[in-house]
């Protein structure tokens, strides 16, 4: 080596960083770039229970087709005070849409259930 010059000691300061020197380490820090945040599944709400029947059957098909329109309508749209107070009057309460739907389909089968087959037409010559 070269005498004229006097030998140097290089001193590393040990750190967490692998041999990064401790005065660059903040630098560095902020210089890497940060993990994505984790999501965090949400737990799904509790389902509740939705009666698949209305409280209250129709006795008779004219009233049982009745409140099966005014369901079809309450699945779309909130109903008028009449109509509201007639579907409450016919099935004995005024659901939500979705209750709306299964309760429709629910009185749609007890319909074709109750419906009488028509006899079979007799040749009569």
């Amino acid at each position: 080596m070269n005498e004229d010059r006097p030998q140097r000691k290089t001193v590393f300061r040990h750190s967490l960083a692998g041999g990064v020197r401790s005065e660059r380490l903040p630098q560095l820090l902020k210089q890497a770039p940060t993990p994505p945040p984790v999501a965090v599944p949400t737990p799904a709400p509790p389902k509740k229970h939705i009666p698949t029947s209305p409280p209250r059957i129709p006795a008779t098909d004219k009233d049982l087709a009745r409140a099966i329109l005014l369901l079809g309508h309450r699945t779309k749209t909130e109903l008028l005070k009449g109509a509201k107070d007639e579907l409450t009057a016919l099935i004995g309460g005024y659901p939500q849409p979705e209750t709306a739907a299964l309760w429709k389909a629910t009185l749609k089968q007890i319909r074709k259930q109750n419906q009488v087959p028509l006899p079979e037409a007799s040749n009569q010559e």
